[in-house]
């Protein structure tokens, strides 16, 4: 099932979440209107050098977007967000007008990507864990663009060659994760792109802490939810425990009908990614 049609189906079933779910199905639909090419072949070899040097196999150099698509969809976010956030909706239509010029918004996805600040970021105290209003507007426009290239490469990345904190794809971070139902193995999913690897579940897959008293969580009362927090760098991951669940579950639509946990660990001084 699409991430979409999951959100629908979940709003009879959570009218506390209908501005959010309405938000991001605005969101979904506005992203839905792209089509990006098959990204390009990537050779055994370049795969296998890059992710055995713990780079990822797409950066801001090699990614290759239609501009004039990527620009549209990047005014059609911040138009969305507008209609649905009225309270940041002045900051979002001006934010929109780095569409009109090229060079600044490939300097912004430049720096997104790099995670370097960049001058136009702004607060927006909607978004969970204190995001910028750039940073937000910039993932869910690049999403359709790098999730193509998550779907053509994520078999390149296997557990016996990728297992560390970050996306073997893009290089994001991780913002929601599976504990399997095969021996509870932890399977993170990228913020940026949609991707799935597993990483260690001892350590804390922002800073690789390991040291007993720094990680800790939170399971929901059914045991199927788990806040995992690290003491160290203050970042938290959100983690469904399938091992708990008979239902399928679309992780990408539940780190949106998560947003309470967000909420919870953002109010005990935890930040996201």
């Amino acid at each position: 099932m699409h991430t979409i049609d999951y959100l629908r189906e979940a709003l009879p079933r959570h009218p506390e979440l209908r501005e959010t779910l309405e938000l991001h199905i605005a969101l979904l639909e506005v992203r839905a209107t792209v089509d990006p090419p098959a990204p390009p072949s990537l050779p055994l070899g370049v795969a296998e050098t890059r992710l055995a040097q713990g780079e990822p196999l797409l950066n801001a150099v090699t990614l290759t977007p239609n501009w004039n698509d990527l620009a549209r969809i990047f005014t059609g976010i911040c138009n969305a967000a507008a209609a649905h956030r009225p309270d940041e909706a002045d900051a979002l239509r001006e934010l929109a007008k780095l569409a009109d010029n090229p060079d600044e918004l490939r300097e912004a996805i430049t720096e997104h990507l790099a995670n370097r600040a960049h001058p136009v970021r702004r607060p927006a105290s909607a978004v969970p864990g204190g995001a910028t209003l750039l940073d937000f507007t910039l993932n869910q426009t690049l999403h359709p663009f790098l999730s193509a290239y998550a779907r053509a490469w994520q078999s390149l990345a296997s557990r016996e060659t990728w297992y560390r904190s970050w996306c073997p794809i893009c290089g994001g971070p991780a913002d929601m994760a599976a504990l399997l139902p095969a021996g509870g193995a932890r399977q993170l999913l990228c913020a940026r792109c949609d991707a799935e690897w597993q990483a260690p579940r001892g350590a804390c897959p922002f800073c690789s802490e390991t040291r007993p008293g720094h990680l800790g969580y939170i399971a929901s009362q059914d045991g199927a939810y788990r806040l995992y927090t690290c003491d160290t760098c203050r970042r938290y991951l959100k983690t469904i425990d399938l091992r708990e669940l008979a239902r399928p579950v679309q992780l990408p639509a539940e780190r949106i009908l998560t947003v309470g946990m967000d909420l919870m660990a953002i109010s005990s001084g935890y930040q996201s990614v």
